[in-house]
């Protein structure tokens, strides 16, 4: 099962593969909000993969349009359409 880390607080999760990193953190209580529910619209949900994009999955037109419009650096994803494949360290922008 894979492992998230999150950072800067180290803290850390085994989960099931395919879960979304966004319900890896509030599992974690990492996030206290919701957000668009799979609909790139709000943005709350940006995270940087620190470590480990390859085990995160890819992104599809929706979260493209959205990161394009939205100036993403590659390694910046939105949490709730990034689904684990295996272990990541993940930073999230809690601005």
């Amino acid at each position: 099962m894979p492992k998230i880390i999150f950072i800067p607080e180290e803290k850390e999760i085994i989960v099931e593969k395919g879960i979304t990193l966004f319900e890896a953190a509030q599992l974690l209580e990492e996030v206290d909000y919701e957000c668009c529910k799979l609909k790139p619209v709000c943005g709350k949900c940006k995270v940087s993969i620190i470590e480990g994009m390859e085990n995160i999955s890819e992104s599809k037109t929706l979260e493209k349009e959205y990161m394009e419009a939205q100036g993403y650096l590659p390694f910046e994803r939105l949490a709730c359409l990034c689904r684990v494949k295996g272990d990541s360290i993940v930073e999230i922008d809690k601005s």
